[in-house]
């Protein structure tokens, strides 16, 4: 009786190893990984989390099947913010899954615990485009409503994204619904000036994404259209990624930069549609001679050229002399890009008194981490105020366009780089500022430093 039982024991000690060894086999390949995530996450949250399979039928009777990325921590009163993603032409079919291929849902997965949108994943027959169909974009809208309703959505905070051909749909669809979004971001879309102006027409925030050289979506027509949104008072964001040195079909890929853009996701999370329809003052371009009465007298190293740009070159020789605006706002915002030679980035200046060789001032760097700390200092006294973002600094382009945006309210100074906050400070000096604020290339460096694109409007 002993031996019988030692020898049950014994065999199913070796049936254990062998279910260990296979179930670790099995557990080393991908596919066997992404399986057992699965059913991990379908026993945990019953499919009301995560990446969620759904389907729906159209007016012919034609099934559609979609998904839906639920954020993990969503709880029964929130009313968190919405995405409606457009995948590319390449994602077309009836498996519901194609579109997650790239795009914003690689990123979703990789951070899928914490993403804060519930995203909308819709796809495309394969014989079809959103951008040429009228009756798929009414469906589309109609189930981007019924999400909102079924997940309690906030309607004031859907956005929508599109890559590709799906870059040009989400265009065409904020065009058609303005109403129902609060910010557009598109891909490498088609490039068409009447349809960009009549959604910045609309008070849609815009972030577009480009490569420069992508031969499907031309960078030289996205730059064009800019600068027109740009005379018309409008002040949207753009990335013009360079693809110079990148294999053909990454010229067009800008979405995978995006994806992984922490400042574009925080500017997308902070969008509201009530928001975008209070009337605000047009900008107001600073940055040619038309507005020249409002600079003071600049010297000898300062220059407007043919295309608009103010210049500032700089030498050892060269006394650094800011170019000083007689801005009459307390508060406003302040949009330009600028870009240096070598070395060092700019300064800005803002006054507490007049713009003089011993006034009060505060000096603000924006110079990229290896060649220094930044920092907002007051002057004359020299007192250190704030140390700039470290992460957001990161983001400064060496010899490349930076898109620089300040703001002054009340006593609450803000300005983003390329998107990211650099610096925020709260303080009762700032009440003190009049409005006026200089440009400044930094002191210790030499060659040319570049403004364009200045650009001022009052905020209340």
């Amino acid at each position: 009786m002993f031996v019988i039982k030692r020898t049950w024991h014994l065999i199913a000690l070796i049936f254990l190893v062998v279910i260990c060894i296979n179930t670790a086999f099995f557990l080393l390949q991908p596919g066997g990984r992404v399986w057992c995530y699965a059913q991990y996450e379908r026993f945990q949250n019953g499919n009301k989390r995560g990446f969620v399979s759904r389907y729906y039928f159209d007016k012919q009777g034609i099934k559609h099947h979609y998904v839906v990325f639920i954020p993990y921590h969503l709880k029964e009163k929130d009313k968190p913010p919405l995405i409606l993603h457009l995948h590319g032409a390449g994602k077309r079919g009836t498996d519901g899954v194609g579109q997650l291929r790239d795009g914003l849902a690689t990123a979703v997965w990789e951070k899928k615990r914490h993403f804060p949108f519930i995203v909308l994943f819709p796809q495309e027959p394969e014989d079809k485009l959103w951008q040429n169909d009228p009756q798929m974009r009414d469906e589309l809208i109609s189930l981007l409503d019924s999400t909102v309703k079924e997940y309690h959505a906030d309607p004031d905070r859907v956005s929508i994204v599109g890559l590709s051909s799906g870059g040009t749909a989400s265009w065409i669809v904020a065009e058609q619904y303005p109403d129902r979004f609060s910010a557009i971001i598109p891909f490498s879309s088609s490039c068409d000036a009447e349809l960009f102006k009549s959604v910045a027409q609309s008070n849609i925030p815009i972030w577009n994404f480009y490569v420069h050289g992508d031969k499907f979506s031309s960078g030289d027509c996205h730059r064009a259209i800019f600068q027109q949104l740009i005379e018309m008072g409008f002040s949207p964001h753009r990335s013009e990624l360079n693809g110079e040195l990148s294999e053909e079909w990454s010229k067009h890929n800008s979405w995978d930069f995006f994806a992984r853009n922490q400042a574009a996701l925080t500017w997308l999370l902070v969008q509201n549609r009530k928001k975008n329809h209070i009337q605000q003052a047009p900008f107001h371009l600073i940055f040619n001679q038309n507005d020249s009465l409002n600079w003071q007298p600049l010297a000898n190293n300062w220059s407007f050229d043919s295309a608009g740009n103010l210049n500032h070159l700089s030498s050892p020789e060269n006394k650094n002399v800011p170019a000083v605006y007689q801005n009459k706002h307390k508060n406003y915002d302040l949009h330009f890009e600028f870009k240096k030679e070598k070395g060092s980035g700019c300064h800005l200046y803002f006054y507490s008194g007049s713009a003089t060789d011993d006034a009060r001032y505060l000096d603000i760097g924006i110079v990229p981490p290896e060649d220094g700390s930044g920092g907002i200092v007051e002057y004359p006294e020299e007192q250190w105020i704030q140390s700039p973002d470290i992460l957001s600094q990161q983001s400064f382009v060496p010899q490349g366009w930076n898109d620089l945006r300040v703001r002054v309210s009340g006593d609450q100074l803000t300005i983003h780089l390329n998107g990211w906050k650099l610096y925020s400070l709260k303080d009762e000096r700032i009440l003190r500022l009049t409005g006026q604020f200089g440009l400044a290339a930094s002191p210790e460096a030499d060659g040319l430093t570049q403004w364009r694109y200045l650009r001022i409007r009052e905020i209340h």
